[in-house]
Parts: structure tokens; C-alpha cells; sequence
């Protein structure tokens, strides 16, 4: 059956559902399985759904005294059975809404880079609540969902170049992950991937103006001194886009001395940067569109809307605005 008939006969949230599916599990074998890591923050259900799964393994990304008390809001790593209950609810009723990231990783090389036992039993942590997690991988440290969370908890805290600052990394964030994978060089691209063959996620971000829940961004795990392979793919239109690395940032390499803390580079920085700004572009050209603010000039596209908006910004900041509410009155006042 082609894809045109498909679409007559399917919704296209099921179309995409499958897409997604189609692609989290085609590569899954006996040593590649698949997973999600799910942020509490954006599916509030995602805690107590866990806990009434019988046959899933997960655990929280947090450990120590906060485990506890961020349950409800902690990152979830979870390991995805196909058609499972589980997988089915995250895929279609979370694809789009930014819930999380997926991924696919090799349990063998799990074991191989993790082989080392933490200082800290997980025993010891769960007798003194640092550790919440489906109750049969408790008791097993080469659990496979276990060797993971301990690959990623490396980068749940990172530090800025520019100022030293230490914050709190939100990689699970599909628009943080395709920035991130996007300005890493082939060095901190291998690292983060460690036991991961397979990144993907949907194309989301805070403003709603620039997502779209048809694209779906594949993030291949690179050759030694490769950057990974970046395709965006339409699930609509069947249509795979290769993406490049973001030059100034992915070329630059990191002098600092290895340390068990994730630098961000400055030229990293600035790319996150850039980010909020085209979201904060994006933010007001869906509010001057919505208030039919802009045909009497002749914008009507929200391409053109944005074009529109950062022209006023730059030229607010060169007089002087500095704050979002100032920024605010010399648009009204303007326009």
C-alpha cells in the first residue's frame, strides 16, 4: 500500500505514531534494545505511570538526598518494549509535546565502558532512598538500564567556559539534544554517545510557532573522529534532509584537561544563545500575527513576521531598551 492510500485511511497522528515506532525498533537485536528518557517536568504522569508498570525497568536520573523529593519531576530512563502499553502511550500521546528523547544502545558495550562498580552500592543506595527505580533492577548493578543512567548522570551538570558557572543540563530536551549534538566536535560527540548507537527525537521547542511534530531528527553514533550523522526526516512527506554541524562550534576543539565535568565551549555558548534568541524572535512574531499587527505592511507570512520582529528588536536595543517589559512597551507604542 502506498503512502497516499495510507493516509486516506489512517489519521495522521497514527501515521506518525508508526513512523516513529518504525524507527525507534527496526534496529533493536539481542544486545541493542531501545529507550526513552522521559522529563517529569513535561509529562507530569510519567512517575506514577512507571509505577504501575510490572514488567518495565527504569529508574530516575537523581540520585542522593533530592531523589525522593524530585520524583514526580525527575528525568526518567526507561527501557521500551515494542507495542508495550508503555511505548504506545509515550510515542502517541507524547510525540510533540516535548516529553523526552529516545534512544538505542548496546547493553554489551554498556557492561564494557561501566564494567567498574560505583562507590556506592546500589543497595546502600536504595536503604537510604538516593536510588528510585523499578523494584527488580534494585539489586543488580550490571543492569543495562542501571550502566545507562550511569553514562548520562555524567552530564546532568555542565560548566560554562566563559564564567566557570556549574548548571544543570537538560540533554533530554529534544531542542537542547539537536543543538548540543549539533556543535559538539568529533571528541565530545563520541563521549555522549559511549554505549548509544541511536539518538532520536521530535522536532520541538518551547514556542509552538516553530514545532512540528511530522519531523523527526536521527542522530546516527559517529565514526572515531567523525561528528555523528544528522538526518531530519518528514514523516509526511517521506522527505530525509541531511543536517550539518554548526561550524564555528564543531571544528573548535576543547583545551582543558579532561575532568569528570562537561565543559561548554564558549562557540557552544553562543549556539544556545542563538537559540533563545530565534525563540524569543519566534514568541513575538506569532503575537504580532495573532493581533493582526502586520498586514498594513504588507508581512503576512510568519517568515516574514520574523524577519519583521528581530529588525525591531536590534533597533529597540540600539535605543536603549534592555528588558523584556521595556522591549514590550516600545513595540506597542510603535506599532
Amino acid at each position: 500500500m502506498t503512502q497516499a492510500a495510507l493516509s486516506i485511511d489512517v489519521a495522521p497522528d497514527t501515521l506518525i505514531a508508526d513512523s516513529v515506532k518504525a524507527s525507534l525498533f527496526a534496529k533493536v537485536t539481542d544486545d541493542i534494545a531501545a529507550y526513552a528518557i522521559i522529563d517529569g517536568q513535561w509529562c507530569e504522569d510519567i512517575y506514577g505511570r512507571l509505577l504501575g508498570e510490572e514488567h518495565t525497568n527504569w529508574c530516575s536520573l537523581i540520585a542522593g538526598e533530592l531523589a525522593q523529593e524530585l520524583a514526580l519531576t525527575a528525568p526518567y530512563l526507561v527501557r521500551l518494549e515494542q507495542d508495550s502499553d508503555l511505548t504506545n502511550w509515550l510515542i502517541e500521546e507524547g510525540w510533540g509535546k516535548g516529553w523526552g528523547i529516545y534512544f538505542l544502545a548496546s547493553k554489551s558495550k554498556a557492561k564494557e565502558l561501566y564494567r567498574t562498580p560505583p562507590p556506592e552500592s546500589l543497595k546502600q543506595q536504595v536503604e537510604r532512598g538516593a536510588f528510585v527505580a523499578s523494584p527488580d533492577i534494585s539489586e543488580d548493578e550490571a543492569t543495562d538500564v542501571v550502566l545507562l543512567r550511569r553514562h548520562f548522570r555524567r552530564y546532568l551538570r555542565v560548566e560554562f567556559e566563559s564564567d566557570g558557572r556549574l548548571v544543570r543540563f537538560r540533554f533530554f530536551d529534544p531542542a537542547v539534544l539537536r543543538v548540543w549534538l549539533l556543535s559538539t566536535n568529533p571528541s565530545e560527540t563520541q563521549a555522549f554517545f559511549g554505549p548509544i548507537t541511536d539518538f532520536i527525537a521530535e522536532d520541538w521547542c518551547e514556542e509552538p510557532s516553530l514545532c512540528n511534530a511530522q519531523q523527526l531528527w536521527h542522530f546516527a553514533a559517529p565514526a572515531a573522529g567523525e561528528h555523528c550523522k544528522t538526518n531530519r526526516f518528514n514523516m509526511g512527506t517521506r522527505q530525509l534532509t541531511p543536517m550539518t554541524p554548526i561550524t564555528e562550534s564543531s571544528t573548535q576543539t576543547n583545551e582543558r584537561p579532561k575532568s569528570h565535568i562537561t565543559l561548554i565551549r564558549k562557540a557552544q555558548e553562543k549556539v544556545f544563545e542563538d537559540m533563545q534568541w530565534e525563540l524569543f524572535i519566534a514568541k513575538i512574531a506569532h503575537d504580532l500575527l495573532k493581533a493582526k499587527a502586520l498586514p498594513q505592511i504588507g508581512v503576512t507570512t510568519f517568515a516574514g513576521a520574523q524577519d519583521f520582529a528581530r529588525d525591531q528588536v536590534k533597533e529597540a536595543i540600539a535605543n536603549g531598551v534592555e528588558t523584556v517589559g521595556e522591549l514590550n512597551e516600545y513595540l506597542k507604542q510603535t506599532y
